[in-house]
């Protein structure tokens, strides 16, 4: 009699713990994340490389940056769920400020960005020089 209820008790915590483990790794597997992927193009419909995405969380103000591969693409992954501002920045183009985007649960959002041709920026580099105002030995202007 005793290994009988043994027996039934096993089973019974058996029937009551297994779905909880069968359950456990696809409860794991829910993300609260996603993902904003795409390209970057110049007018012509060329891929540019080496531009600098930059997406800003609309509610935290937090920024995630990520360049374009040699091909011209881009992928922010594992971005907290919320609304995000996108932007892509390279020398030779123009800022471009891409719509507001949407990541929710495990989604993928493709944007992808067409940067304009910018004006070619002048750098000027102003060295000071001093002129020594006095002359140590006889005080004299110089």
């Amino acid at each position: 009699m005793n290994k009988r209820k043994l027996i039934m008790g096993l089973v019974s915590v058996l029937f009551v713990v297994t779905p909880f483990l069968i359950s456990s790794p696809v409860a794991w597997s829910q993300t609260n994340y996603g993902t904003i992927r795409g390209t970057v193009s110049d007018p012509t419909g060329a891929l540019v490389p080496e531009v600098e995405i930059e997406a800003i969380h609309v509610s935290t103000n937090r920024k995630y940056t990520t360049p374009t591969t040699e091909a011209g693409v881009y992928a922010l992954i594992n971005l907290p769920l919320g609304e995000y501002q996108v932007t892509a920045k390279r020398a030779g183009f123009k800022e471009a400020v891409g719509s507001r985007v949407i990541v929710s649960v495990g989604s993928t959002t493709t944007l992808n960005i067409t940067l304009e041709v910018g004006e070619v920026t002048q750098q000027v580099t102003v060295e000071e020089t001093f002129a020594p105002l006095l002359t140590p030995d006889n005080a004299e202007v110089g």
